[in-house]
């Protein structure tokens, strides 16, 4: 527990009955956690951080104001550490529809979260691997296209390999051949899916338009 007592002070603020005042805690909790583990001599080691972004962490479970919520997620990713990733992952198998969008939509802003993408890729839970996909749809990371290509080319559930496909088709900094040929090989791998089969056939015809 950190013994600065305004970040105790702000933590505990974090259950006041008032969700403005929990709002108001989230973002006091963000400035102080970016500037320890962003500042010479802190870390991710840092007692201090570590203190402020696991307070800020178990307030998602219980958080029940969006406005107050989205406060907690967004302190979460301007703090930006591993840690703040670490915490935030298991939100991805939430039964939350909404809970799990948010927690991509955080994740996707943090730079470290690129450090676990390709273990999401290769969950056991397709759920997940479909999730991870959309997340990393969301990111600015130039590996993206090797990880969604692999995808197409190796995992078993159609659903999975779709998302993939579809990620690869909206991308910008893809040749439409190369989206038509891994779109080819998705209908391939699945020829009774349709949404693959649909996939292919838009891609195709998007191919024969550029020519």
């Amino acid at each position: 527990m950190t013994t600065d007592p305004h970040v105790q002070a702000c933590a505990d603020a974090l259950a006041d009955a008032d969700p403005w005042v929990r709002r108001g805690a989230a973002v006091s909790l963000a400035e102080i956690g970016g500037r320890l583990h962003h500042d010479p001599g802190h870390g991710l080691q840092d007692t201090g951080c570590l203190f402020v972004v696991e307070q800020l962490a178990a307030r998602v479970l219980v958080e029940a104001d969006p406005t107050a919520l989205h406060a907690v997620l967004k302190s979460l990713t301007a703090i930006g550490c591993s840690h703040a990733v670490a915490v935030l992952l298991p939100y991805l198998r939430s039964d939350s529809a909404a809970m799990r969008t948010a927690v991509v939509d955080a994740l996707s802003q943090i730079v470290a979260t690129e450090l676990v993408v390709e273990d999401l890729l290769a969950d056991h839970d397709a759920d997940v691997r479909v999730r991870a996909v959309t997340l990393l749809g969301q990111m600015p990371t130039r590996r993206g296209v090797g990880w969604l290509a692999t995808l197409v080319s190796a995992d078993a559930d159609p659903r999975v390999v779709g998302s993939a496909v579809g990620e690869l088709l909206a991308r910008d900094d893809l040749p439409t051949a190369r989206k038509t040929q891994l779109c080819s090989q998705a209908s391939q791998r699945f020829p009774r899916d349709p949404y693959l089969q649909f996939l292919f056939h838009t891609a195709s015809t998007d191919l024969e338009a550029s020519r």
